[in-house]
This record gives C-alpha cells, sequence and structure tokens, in this order.
C-alpha cells in the first residue's frame, strides 16, 4: 500500500499593511453586528473601492479617517473580532490581488432593517 503525500497549499504573501488590517478591523466594530459577516464584507469593499475610485482618498487610512466618514471607526460599539480581523485581511488579499479595483460597486452606506447596512453605489 502506498503511503500518500499531504498537500501542501501554499497562499500569496499578503502585500497589506497591518496598519490597513486593524483601521478596517476598528470600523467594522463600529459599523456592523458581529453576527453580520456579508454586511462586514461589504462595509470593507466600500472602504478600498473609495480608494480604488480615487475620489475620497489616497489609501485606506486616509479613506476610513477623513472627517464625516466611518463614525465607527472613531467609536466602536463592540471589541474588535477575530471575524473583523479575517474579513479585513481577505479583503485586502482580494483587492491587492485584483489589482487595487473595485470589488464590487458600492461606494456608499447607511444603516438599514434588520441590524444590517444598505449599499449603494451613488450617495
Amino acid at each position: 500500500m502506498a503511503i500518500s503525500k499531504p498537500i501542501i497549499t501554499v497562499l500569496p504573501t499578503a502585500t497589506f499593511l497591518n496598519e490597513e488590517v486593524e483601521t478596517i478591523a476598528q470600523t467594522l466594530a463600529g459599523e456592523c453586528y458581529d453576527d453580520k459577516l456579508s454586511d462586514k464584507r461589504n462595509v470593507a469593499e466600500v472602504i478600498v473601492n473609495r480608494v480604488s475610485d480615487g475620489r475620497f482618498g489616497r489609501n485606506v487610512i486616509e479613506i476610513v479617517t477623513a472627517p464625516g466618514q466611518f463614525r465607527g471607526y472613531w467609536y466602536q460599539s463592540r471589541p474588535v473580532s477575530k471575524s473583523d480581523i479575517q474579513i479585513a485581511e481577505e479583503t485586502l488579499n482580494d483587492w491587492y490581488a485584483n489589482d487595487c479595483k473595485a470589488l464590487s460597486e458600492y461606494l456608499f452606506f447607511c444603516t438599514g432593517s434588520n441590524r444590517e447596512n444598505v449599499f449603494r453605489s451613488e450617495y
């Protein structure tokens, strides 16, 4: 009986900064309920999509910390969770792998019903 070799998966090296992950994760803790994973992903996409768009700032930190934007970055309603960090990392990894092009059409969001945000491409 032949012994099978284990499958080894090699992930690409992350090209994002820890500060970007921390900034997005902190924002998610203020903008989303912890159990709303798709909501978190969409908020993270709004952030990177705004960088891609070019009208809102030059990088993730500028986008999130701009006055009047992303109140959740400044005021968290809960502690940062593992899923906040994971979603921030996954979104940044996908965005950089996509040559920093928008991951969706979303550029804006507001509070909606059922503890979820409403996402849109126009203000």
